[in-house]
C-alpha cells in the first residue's frame, strides 16, 4: 500500500542489537525473540546452545511461550541433553498459564508415551484444551481422537474438570469445572452426576441450583448409585 514502510527486518543488525539491549535489560519477549534467532541462525551465528540460554532466562521469569520452548528444546536434545520427562515439565508450566501450544505439546506426549506414560484420555482432554484456546492443530487432532476413541470423550470431559477443580495442571476455576463436568453428566456417567451435584450444592449460588442438583442425584440414584442415594437424602431436608 502506498505511504506505508517496509516493516523492520527481524534479522537485521541494528534489530539485533536492540533485542540484545533489551534482552540483558531484562526483557523477557526480547529474550524470546532473540532465542528464535539463534536457533534459526537468523541475524547471528546459529547456536541452540545460546537459544537454549534466552529461552531460559525469560522461562525463569514465567514467561509462557519461553517455557513451551524451553520444553521443545528438552524434547528435541537441543542446546541440553534430550530429557523428555523434563520436556513435559515445563509444557505443563505454559499449560497452566494456558499456553496453546504447550497445551497441544502435552496432548501429543500423552498420544505418544513420550516423557509420561500413554494415556488417551489425558491426551484427548489437553487436545480439547488446546483446541478451546484457538489451537488450529488441535481441530485435526480432536477430531483424530473422536474417531479412534469416540467412547472416551465422556472421561476426557471429566478430566478437565477435575483438573480445573484441583488447579493442580490447570488454574483453579470451579465455573469451568462446572462447563466440563456438565458436558460429561449429559453422558448419564453418575459419578460425574455426583461430582456436579456437589459442586453445585456448595458453591457460591446453592439456593439458585437447587433444582439442577435434585434433578442430577436423582438420575445418579435411579442409576442405583449408592452416593445418588446418599445425596437425595442430603437434600429431603429442603
Amino acid at each position: 500500500m502506498l505511504g506505508q514502510s517496509p516493516a523492520p527486518d527481524p534479522s537485521s543488525p541494528s534489530t539485533i542489537s536492540q533485542l540484545e539491549a533489551k534482552a540483558q535489560a531484562g526483557d523477557p519477549g526480547a529474550q524470546v525473540a532473540l532465542g528464535k534467532a539463534y536457533e534459526a541462525g537468523r541475524g547471528v551465528p546459529q547456536s541452540y546452545a545460546l537459544a537454549m540460554k534466552w529461552y531460559r532466562t525469560a522461562a525463569e521469569q514465567g514467561n509462557a511461550i519461553a517455557e513451551n520452548d524451553v520444553g521443545l528444546m528438552f524434547r528435541l536434545g537441543r542446546g541440553v541433553e534430550q530429557d523428555k520427562v523434563e520436556a513435559v515439565k515445563w509444557y505443563r508450566k505454559a499449560a497452566k498459564k494456558e499456553n496453546l501450544n504447550a497445551m497441544y505439546n502435552i496432548g501429543t506426549a500423552y498420544y505418544n508415551g513420550d516423557g509420561v506414560g500413554a494415556d488417551m484420555v489425558s491426551a484427548y482432554a489437553w487436545f480439547l484444551l488446546a483446541e478451546k484456546v484457538g489451537n488450529p492443530a488441535a481441530i485435526n487432532a480432536t477430531k483424530q481422537m473422536k474417531e479412534e476413541t469416540g467412547t472416551l470423550e465422556c472421561d476426557a470431559f471429566e478430566k478437565i474438570g477435575d483438573m480445573y477443580q484441583k488447579g493442580d495442571e490447570l488454574g483453579q476455576n470451579s465455573s469451568e469445572a462446572i462447563n466440563w463436568y456438565r458436558k460429561a453428566a449429559e453422558n448419564g456417567k453418575p459419578e460425574v452426576q455426583i461430582k456436579l451435584a456437589n459442586l453445585l450444592f456448595h458453591g457460591e449460588h446453592a439456593s439458585a441450583n437447587y433444582e439442577e442438583v435434585h434433578r442430577l442425584c436423582e438420575k445418579a440414584a435411579n442409576l442405583h448409585f449408592p452416593p445418588g442415594a446418599y445425596c437425595m437424602g442430603r437434600l429431603y431436608p429442603r
